[in-house]
C-alpha cells in the first residue's frame, strides 16, 4: 500500500485515518424530504467514518448516505467546525466515490454569511460545486479541486457535506465515500535550478516531458513553482513539490530512479526533501541544495550538467548539487505567494488621475502597463484553469492588469462567443472572473467587443448589471479603466454621443473609475476629440501599424506633440504587436523585445498608458508569454521617472528646440524629450541607427539600452 501524504499548510486535512481529524458524526443541520439509507428515521441520514468499506487510500474513509423521497430533496451535514482563513491560492480538494447519484459534494459556510454552493465556485473542470449541479462519474473514485481564491480575506467556519438533487427528480437511496479531504494554501516561490556544471535545469516543453540540465540561460521552461509543503519560510529539510511552467505538471521521481515532469496528479512520488549543503537554516539566494526523493534517492544532473536529470543516487555528491535562484518577481527566504502567483508591481488602491497631469495610486505616480488578453473572459467560461494560469504569468511579469472584451459574436468569433445571449450564468461568471483578477493583484480594463443588438440587446440593463457586478467585486480593487466599446464605429455604434450615454450610465454608479468612450478610426486631433467627449477621462487610441518600427514609435509621440487632443492623458489600448491575429501590420518581423519595449517607453513618456498587444492576446490559442516583448515591456516603468507624465513639455531633438534640447538628433535618428520645470528630463532615442550628440550640459542618472535600436536616458539639466 502506498501512503499518500497530505500537507495542510494553512487549513485542515483528513483521510479519516487514526490520528487525523474525524469531525462530527451524523450531524444533520438541515434537510427536506430525506430519510435514512433504509428510508427510516432510525437510523436517519448518515455521515460518519467507516473502515474497510470503500477507502481510496489507507483503511478509512467518510461515508455519506440517505434516501431521497421527492423530486426536490436535500440533506446537509455539519462535518468540521473550524475557522479556516481563505487567502489567494487556498484550495478545497477531495476524492469522492458516488453510488446511486452524483448529487453529493463538500460544501462550506462563510463566517460572514453565505456558502460555497451558492457562491459561484467551480471545480477544475468548470462544474459548479453545488451538489445539485454535480455530474461526477458514479461507481469510481473522482478527484475534485476548487480554487477558493475569489473568497480571499473571508473565513470558513463550518465544513459541510451536502446531498441535494437540485430538483432533478432523483428519488431513492444515495451513498458516497469521501477521502483525502483538505482545505489548504500552498506556499509557493518561482525558482530556477542550476547544475554544478553550470547548465540550468529545464522541463522540456514547459512540462509533460523529460527533465534535463542542459540550458545556457533560464527562461520560462527553466522556471519552476516550488511549493513549500510545511509553509513558512523555505528551510533545510522542508518537503517540497516542483511544478513546471505550464502550471499542470510536476517533477516526479519513480521507484526505479527515473525522473521526469509527466505527473499531473501530485502525490507521494512528487514530494522531495530540500537539503542545504551548508546544513540547517533558511534557504537563501544562490544556496547549494540537494533534492532527496520519496524513495530516499538523490536527484542528479548526470555529468554535473549537460544531459538528463535522474533521481537514483544514494549520496549527496557534486553531481547532486544545484544552486537555487529566485525567478523574476520572487525572492527566497520569505515563503512566496499563494497559488504560484506573485505580483511585483501591483497598483495600490484605485488607479486615478492627479488632475489631468498623470496617473496615481495610493503610493504616488504610476506608469500604467497592461497586457492585452481580449478573449480572456470568453475562454474563462470554457477553461478557467488555462486563463488563471495565464493571469498568474501576467502578474509575475509585472503588468498592472489586462484588457478584455465582455461580449464577442459574429463569424470571426464563431465557437468563442460570449454574452448574455450565448453564455450560461453570464453575470455570475463575470463576477467570478473579476474576482480571479482581483486575487492576483491585477486590474481590469473592461471593453465591450461589440455594441450591436446581439452583443448588448439592452444597453441600460447591461450597464446596470455590470454596475451591480462591480459593486460585488469592488471597483477600487478591480477596474482601472472602463471603455464604452472596442472600435465602436465598426462594431455596432457609429455615434459617439450614444455610446457616451451608455458610459455615463456606468459612471453614474461608479464615478471614481476611469472611463473612455472608444477609439476612433485614426489618431488625428479631431477624431480623438470626437471620441473622448464627456464622460470620458482619457482619449482612447489604437496605435499606428504602418511603416517601419521607428515610424510606429514616432506616431506615438506625435499624438500629444503635434495633435494635442483636448484630453492631455490617453490610453493606447490596442497598439501594434506580434502574432498572426494582430491585423494590418507592416514589417511585423521587426517587432522584437527591443522595439516593443521602445514603443511602450515612448507611450509612457508621451502621457499614454500602454497595453502590450500580441496575437495570443487576441485569440488565446497559445501562451501570451511566449511572444516577443512580453517580458521586456513591463520593465520600461523602471527606465523612466514615475512622474514623467507630469513633465511640462514634449520636444524633439531637432533645431527647432536648439535652446531646450539635451540631445541633438542626426539623420534618421530621433531624440524625443520630456522636460520638467525642475530641470529633470527623459529622452527616448531611436531609429535605424543611433546617431546623436549631447549638446547641453547635463547629469546623466540612468541609461537603458534596448539592443542598439533605442536608448532611454534620464537625467537633470
Amino acid at each position: 500500500m502506498v501512503t499518500v501524504m497530505l500537507f495542510a499548510l494553512q487549513g485542515l486535512s483528513s483521510g479519516w485515518e487514526d490520528g487525523e481529524p474525524h469531525g462530527n458524526g451524523n450531524q444533520v443541520v438541515y434537510r427536506k424530504d430525506v430519510a435514512g439509507p433504509f428510508n427510516t428515521e432510525n437510523p436517519g441520514p448518515e455521515c460518519s467514518r467507516r473502515i474497510g468499506e470503500v477507502p481510496y487510500s489507507g483503511a478509512y474513509s467518510l461515508m455519506v448516505s440517505g434516501h431521497s423521497n421527492s423530486g426536490y430533496a436535500y440533506c446537509y451535514y455539519s462535518l468540521f467546525d473550524n475557522d479556516i482563513p481563505v487567502t489567494a491560492g487556498t484550495k478545497l480538494r477531495y476524492k469522492i466515490h458516488h453510488q446511486g447519484t452524483s448529487k453529493v459534494s463538500i460544501d462550506a459556510h462563510f463566517k460572514d454569511g453565505g456558502t460555497l454552493r451558492d457562491g459561484g465556485f467551480h471545480d477544475q473542470h468548470g462544474v459548479n460545486i453545488h451538489p445539485g449541479q454535480r455530474n461526477d462519474p458514479v461507481g469510481v473514485w473522482h478527484e475534485v479541486e476548487v480554487d477558493l481564491s475569489a473568497a480571499a480575506g473571508r473565513t470558513l467556519d463550518v465544513i459541510l457535506v451536502g446531498f441535494d438533487n437540485g430538483s432533478d427528480g432523483f428519488t431513492g437511496s444515495y451513498r458516497a465515500y469521501i477521502d483525502e479531504f483538505s482545505v489548504s494554501t500552498d506556499a509557493a516561490i518561482g525558482v530556477h535550478l542550476r547544475s554544478m556544471g553550470d547548465p540550468w535545469v529545464v522541463a522540456e516543453g514547459a512540462g509533460g516531458h523529460a527533465v534535463n540540465a542542459n540550458r545556457a540561460a533560464a527562461g520560462p521552461w527553466e522556471t519552476f513553482t516550488l511549493f513549500d509543503l510545511n509553509g513558512g519560510s523555505l528551510n533545510h529539510g522542508d518537503p517540497i513539490r516542483l511544478r513546471t511552467w505550464n502550471g499542470v505538471h510536476y517533477l516526479i521521481a519513480y521507484p526505479n530512479g527515473a525522473l521526469d515532469a509527466r505527473s499531473a496528479n501530485p502525490g507521494a512520488f512528487e514530494v522531495f526533501t530540500l537539503e542545504r549543503r551548508a546544513g540547517g537554516g533558511a534557504v537563501r539566494e544562490g544556496d547549494t541544495i540537494g533534492l532527496r526523493s520519496a524513495h530516499g534517492m538523490w536527484v542528479v544532473a548526470e555529468g554535473g550538467g549537460g544531459g538528463i536529470v535522474n533521481a537514483n543516487r544514494g549520496g549527496f555528491g557534486p553531481w547532486e548539487e544545484f544552486r537555487i535562484h529566485a525567478a523574476p518577481g520572487f525572492s527566497l527566504g520569505g515563503g512566496g505567494g499563494g497559488g504560484g502567483s506573485h505580483h511585483p508591481s501591483p497598483i495600490a488602491g484605485r488607479l486615478r488621475l492627479h488632475g489631468d497631469r498623470m496617473f496615481v495610486d495610493d503610493n504616488g505616480p504610476v506608469l500604467p502597463i497592461f497586457c492585452h488578453f481580449g478573449e480572456a473572459f470568453s475562454r474563462y467560461t470554457r477553461n478557467r484553469d488555462a486563463v488563471r494560469h495565464q493571469l498568474d504569468v501576467i502578474a509575475q511579469a509585472g503588468y498592472h492588469g489586462i484588457r478584455f472584451w465582455t461580449v464577442l459574436s459574429g463569424d470571426y468569433w464563431r465557437g468563442r462567443e460570449v454574452g448574455e445571449n450565448f453564455t450560461a450564468d453570464y453575470w455570475g461568471q463575470m463576477r467570478d472572473f473579476l474576482n480571479d483578477i482581483k486575487v492576483r493583484g491585477l486590474r481590469a480594463v473592461i471593453s465591450q467587443g461589440g455594441m450591436g443588438s446581439i452583443d448588448v440587446p439592452d444597453r441600460f440593463g447591461f450597464a446596470q448589471r455590470m454596475s451591480d457586478i462591480l459593486d460585488q467585486t469592488g471597483t477600487a480593487d478591480v477596474v482601472a479603466i472602463f471603455e464604452g466599446a472596442n472600435e465602436s464605429w465598426q462594431t455596432g455604434e457609429s455615434d459617439p454621443n450614444r455610446l457616451a450615454q451608455f458610459v455615463g450610465w456606468v459612471k453614474n454608479r461608479h464615478p471614481a473609475t476611469l472611463y473612455t468612450i472608444s477609439s476612433p478610426p485614426g489618431e488625428g486631433r479631431e477624431e480623438l476629440n470626437a471620441w473622448s467627449i464627456p464622460p470620458a477621462d482619457l482619449f482612447d487610441v489604437h496605435g499606428y501599424r504602418g511603416g517601419r518600427w521607428w515610424d510606429k514609435v514616432r506616431h506615438i509621440f506625435s499624438i500629444p506633440y503635434e495633435g494635442q487632443p483636448n484630453k492631455r492623458l490617453g490610453w493606447q489600448g490596442e497598439p501594434t504587436g506580434p502574432g498572426a491575429a494582430v491585423s494590418v501590420t507592416e514589417n511585423k518581423h521587426e517587432l522584437d523585445d527591443h522595439t516593443l519595449a521602445a514603443m511602450c517607453a515612448m507611450s509612457l513618456m508621451s502621457r499614454q498608458a500602454w497595453c502590450y498587444m500580441s496575437g495570443p492576446g487576441v485569440l488565446f490559442d497559445s501562451p501570451i508569454h511566449d511572444q516577443p516583448g512580453f517580458w521586456s515591456v513591463p520593465r520600461m516603468r523602471d527606465a523612466l521617472p514615475s512622474d514623467v507624465m507630469n513633465f511640462d513639455a514634449l520636444i524633439h531633438g531637432g533645431t527647432r528646440w536648439a535652446n531646450e534640447r539635451v540631445f541633438a538628433a542626426e539623420g534618421e535618428t530621433r531624440c524625443d524629450h520630456a522636460l520638467s520645470g525642475d530641470g529633470r528630463f527623459a529622452v527616448v532615442i531611436y531609429g535605424p541607427t543611433l546617431t546623436y550628440t549631447q549638446v547641453r550640459a547635463a547629469t546623466i542618472e540612468k541609461v537603458t539600452d534596448l539592443g542598439g535600436k533605442a536608448r532611454i536616458i534620464v537625467g537633470r539639466r
